[in-house]
């Protein structure tokens, strides 16, 4: 199940738009495999971030509310790229889109739905140092020669 439909994208973009953006084939109406390849994008994208969270729940019953508003963005987005002009507004869009599923995929925020706790991911971050090590070589006097190497 799609997180968007196309109903959500023309409550942002009009139906000249939508067209001007997908009509590949001059046909004057928009091109339904467009939308739905944006849509079917938008959504990937949206697994991508915040499966490690809630892969214990998905593929959802019913979408929760913010993540049809975000694929709605990103797929809005996804169609200005397909025709290379990207207005600011989308481009912001998206960027809050993925600046919250980033969060909502380190368990940070919430997108609204309850799940298990023995299947929720623990996400700190992890820091790994080690101690310097000195690296040598024989060289021996007065040859200016290293040996061992190959």
């Amino acid at each position: 199940m799609a997180y968007t439909t196309r109903a959500e994208i023309e409550k942002k973009i009009s139906e000249d738009t939508l067209i001007d953006l997908t009509d590949d084939n001059d046909t004057g109406s928009v091109n339904d495999n467009v939308m739905d390849q944006a849509i079917a994008d938008a959504d990937t994208e949206i697994d991508g971030y915040i499966a490690v969270v809630y892969s214990s729940v998905m593929p959802f019953s019913s979408t929760p509310r913010i993540l049809q508003k975000y694929s709605t963005d990103i797929s809005v987005k996804n169609l200005y790229e397909h025709r290379k002009k990207v207005t600011d507004w989308a481009e912001k869009a998206y960027d809050s889109a993925i600046a919250f599923l980033k969060l909502a995929g380190q368990s940070k925020t919430s997108i609204g739905l309850d799940i298990p706790r023995d299947s929720q991911v623990k996400t700190d971050d992890v820091e790994i140092r080690s101690n310097p090590r000195k690296l040598s070589y024989n060289v021996p006097k007065n040859t200016g020669r290293m040996t061992g190497f190959i």
